[in-house]
């Protein structure tokens, strides 16, 4: 596993299949770390720290990796730059709850992890903001119907779960300011998302589409994860066994989106050595 880590994140030239096997095994060992009870109670919540960050840090070498095969200097490549770091910031917000959870042995909410996942999301939904400059999207009334009852639903769960019932007057303002502004930067990062989805459609299809489908399900994940986790925050926060589980919702939308920007680097990866094979046999033809 660690040797799939150091390769994307210097750019090794990486197997599909070998991805494929990582994510696979990563959320095997997920499942049993958090849903087995195998793991001794005292340092398990140590353990699933450390798997929830790994699973944030895979993702960030994966969106490297992308980035060393793409450049900054396309829209694309700037889309990536933007995605990589915001999810960067979900990781030093996740390494701070792992500090003040199984070190300092403090309550993480509210904290300056919170200001650091606000900002990781702010930068995705710069990133997606980016990435929808590339073309126009053709709709049509289906197309728009569909859309807009995504986001209607979305949007509204969004507005009553994370937003609406998630203030508390018995809490600080701070408190109440950190949660409303979840909500807020979740409902917006799944509107542009929504329209990043029907811009891709246009290519009927294509590795690239699938990638992105890809991303959009793990930011779906995410989403999901803080509204359960908005539902059952003092259970959570508790560390009742059961609603720990939560956590496994948030390392399948960080694989998904770490696979998602692997799949990208691979296109263009591919792309390059098959224009540097060609133009190898052109040379050896002259």
């Amino acid at each position: 596993m660690f040797q799939i880590m150091v390769g994307l994140g210097c750019g090794t030239m990486i197997s599909k299949k070998s991805v494929s096997i990582f994510v696979a095994a990563y959320l095997f060992i997920a499942f049993v770390l958090y849903s087995t009870g195998i793991v001794p109670e005292g340092s398990r919540i140590f353990w699933q720290n450390i798997i929830f960050n790994f699973s944030t840090a895979f993702a960030v070498v994966a969106g490297i990796y992308s980035l060393r095969k793409y450049g900054v200097q396309s829209t694309h490549g700037r889309t990536l730059l933007l995605l990589t770091h915001g999810i960067a910031f979900f990781l030093i917000g996740g390494i701070n709850w792992l500090i003040l959870e199984s070190f300092l042995k403090i309550d993480a909410f509210p904290s300056i992890g919170d200001v650091l996942f606000l900002i990781g999301i702010l930068l995705m939904i710069l990133g997606v903001m980016n990435e929808l400059a590339i073309g126009r999207i053709k709709w049509t009334l289906k197309r728009l119907a569909i859309s807009l009852a995504a986001i209607l639903i979305l949007a509204g769960a969004t507005f009553d779960l994370l937003i609406f019932s998630a203030y508390g007057p018995e809490v600080t303002a701070a408190e109440n300011a950190i949660v409303i502004s979840y909500g807020l930067s979740d409902m917006v990062l799944l509107i542009i998302l929504i329209l990043l989805v029907n811009l891709f459609l246009e290519f009927k299809g294509g590795k690239l589409a699938t990638s992105w489908a890809l991303f959009a399900i793990g930011v779906f994940f995410y989403w999901l994860s803080d509204v359960l986790y908005a539902i059952y925050h003092e259970s959570y926060e508790a560390q009742a066994f059961f609603y720990r589980q939560l956590d496994y919702f948030w390392i399948i939308g960080y694989l998904l989106m770490g696979y998602a920007l692997f799949m990208q680097g691979e296109i263009v990866a591919k792309l390059k050595e098959h224009i540097r094979q060609k133009r190898a046999k052109e040379k050896s033809g002259r």
